[in-house]
């Protein structure tokens, strides 16, 4: 693949180049939520149902910055 100086937007155009980032992006907060899950299950386990509402609240600012 040829690199273009203008990076993504210079190659797909620029509705492509978001539709990559968010791509991107979305593949980043999944493993994030991933080891968050694994972390929330445990620590749901200690504390009970409070902490939910806490890892939602950081679900959404992950992927609605």
């Amino acid at each position: 693949m040829d690199e273009h100086p203008g990076g993504i937007s210079e190659q797909f155009g620029p509705r492509q180049a978001v539709v990559v980032h968010c791509q991107q992006v979305e593949q980043v907060a999944e493993r994030k939520k991933q080891s968050h899950y694994q972390a929330g299950k445990q620590a749901k386990q200690e504390q009970g149902p409070e902490i939910v509402p806490a890892l939602l609240g950081l679900y959404t600012d992950v992927l609605h910055p």
